[in-house]
């Protein structure tokens, strides 16, 4: 399981610095693969974990425009990366632009896979889903884990 955050910049040339604590969990795999992610963000996997991931989006019934939508924003933009020797990873110009990175990233261990955010925009999203939280707007799921 991959866990805890971090702050990384986005070098001139697109590449991003897989920080230590990620890097271990990440060496054990046969690949990696880079992705967008319906929230706007990317999201790094383990390439057996995206492969995963792949086919239950692929066994979706692709009737509705969501279901369409959410393959090809998750598969259709996937990229096998690795880590170079200094432990970085080129996230190319379409994910950077969908995903609005410009120059500090946040990193988020969730699982089965690393969030990368636009350190802005996980901000002002942030701030949104805080004044929400007070509201009361939690689904009864999350509700009863008492946090």
């Amino acid at each position: 399981m991959i866990t805890g955050s971090a702050k990384v910049r986005i070098d001139e040339k697109g590449r991003l610095a897989i920080p230590n604590r990620f890097r271990e969990a990440l060496n054990a795999s046969n690949g990696l693969v880079l992705t967008m992610h319906p929230h706007k963000h990317l999201s790094l996997y383990k390439k057996d974990a995206f492969e995963a991931l792949k086919e239950k989006l692929l066994q979706m019934p692709n009737i509705g425009y969501i279901e369409s939508h959410l393959q090809e924003v998750i598969i259709g933009c996937a990229e096998h990366v690795s880590l170079d020797s200094a432990g970085r990873i080129m996230v190319q110009n379409n994910l950077r632009m969908l995903a609005a990175i410009e120059r500090e990233t946040l990193f988020f261990g969730v699982g089965e896979s690393i969030h990368i955010w636009d350190e802005k925009l996980w901000e002002q999203r942030n701030l949104v889903l805080l004044s929400r939280l007070q509201d009361g707007e939690l689904s009864e799921q999350w509700k009863q884990l008492k946090i």
